[in-house]
């Protein structure tokens, strides 16, 4: 019999998953075990078989648009518009506003997030 958990999980109630506000994921409804939490965007990562947890997911503050990040959604990324590059401290989601703007070579100033 197929049973694809995240289906079946859900026909009896929230989901562990949705519980974390993240999406469940069934790559093969027939083989066992294999679901998995994906993390909410615009972060990326998972965890199979529950919750993803903060250390599994990551968020690259340089390449996406967020409230922290270098692209606050106005699709140009500050560091570039000030030809500039965005360094990324920690990509975890624990560790946001720590990217920082570099100056290229022969230039040695860089400048810490600055958002909001």
């Amino acid at each position: 019999a197929v049973c694809d958990h995240c289906a079946t999980a859900k026909a009896g109630g929230t989901h562990t998953c949705e519980e974390a506000g993240q999406t469940c994921a069934d790559p093969d409804p027939a083989l066992h075990g294999d679901w998995a939490c994906e993390c909410a965007r615009p972060a990326t990562g998972l965890r199979v078989g529950g919750a993803a947890l903060a250390a599994d997911c990551m968020l690259d503050e340089c390449r996406v648009a967020c409230d922290t990040c270098a692209d606050m959604g106005t699709g140009e990324n500050l560091c570039e518009a000030e030809g500039q590059v965005c360094v990324e401290g920690e990509r975890h989601l624990g560790a946001k506003g720590d990217w920082e703007c570099v100056c290229p070579p022969p230039s040695t100033s860089r400048a810490t997030a600055r958002t909001g």
